[in-house]
C-alpha cells in the first residue's frame, strides 16, 4: 500500500481525465434512461455522475462544468435527494447565465430546477422553471438541442 502511483505526463493525464469524464457521463446517461433501476444501479449511477463531474473539474471548461452540475442534479433528483440536487441545479443555471453559455444550457438549468421542485412538491417553482425553459425553446437554434430539451420538459408534464 505504500507504493505510489507512477507519474503520468500532463498531456497524457489530461487525455485520461477527458476520456473518463465522457465515459462516465455516458454511463450515467444510460442508467438514467433505465425505467426500472435497482438500488445498486442507482448507486452506480450516482458514482458515475460524480466521477464524471470530478474529471471535468480537472480538464473541462465552463460549459463542461455546467453540464456536469446539471447531470449530478438530475441524478440526485432521480435517487430522491432533492436538497443536494438543488445545490447542483442552482450552480448549473448560475454557470450557464454568468458564463453566457447560451439559451440551451440556461434552459437546461431551468429544466433541472423544475425537476428538483417537482420532487420537493413545489408546484409553483416547478411551473415557473418549466415556463422559463419553454420560453427559451424558440431561441435555441440547434434542432437536436431543441428536441432534447423538449423531451425533458415533456417528461416533467406527465
Amino acid at each position: 500500500m505504500g507504493e505510489g502511483i507512477a507519474e503520468v505526463d500532463s498531456s497524457s493525464s489530461a487525455d485520461v481525465h477527458r476520456a473518463m469524464a465522457v465515459q462516465l457521463f455516458n454511463q450515467t446517461w444510460a442508467l438514467l434512461d433505465e425505467l426500472h433501476r435497482t438500488p445498486a444501479q442507482d448507486r452506480q449511477m450516482l458514482g458515475a455522475a460524480l466521477g464524471s463531474y470530478y474529471h471535468w473539474t480537472v480538464v473541462g471548461d465552463e460549459r463542461n462544468w455546467a453540464v456536469a452540475d446539471w447531470q449530478v442534479a438530475r441524478v440526485l433528483t432521480a435517487v430522491g435527494q432533492p436538497d443536494l440536487a438543488q445545490q447542483f441545479a442552482d450552480q448549473a443555471l448560475r454557470r450557464a447565465v454568468d458564463d453566457n453559455l447560451g439559451p440551451f444550457l440556461v434552459a437546461c438549468g431551468h429544466e433541472v430546477l423544475a425537476r428538483v421542485a417537482a420532487t420537493k412538491g413545489d408546484d409553483e417553482a416547478r411551473d415557473n422553471h418549466l415556463a422559463r425553459a419553454q420560453d427559451l425553446l424558440s431561441v435555441i437554434s440547434d434542432e437536436d438541442e431543441r428536441n432534447v430539451l423538449r423531451a425533458d420538459l415533456d417528461s416533467l408534464r406527465q
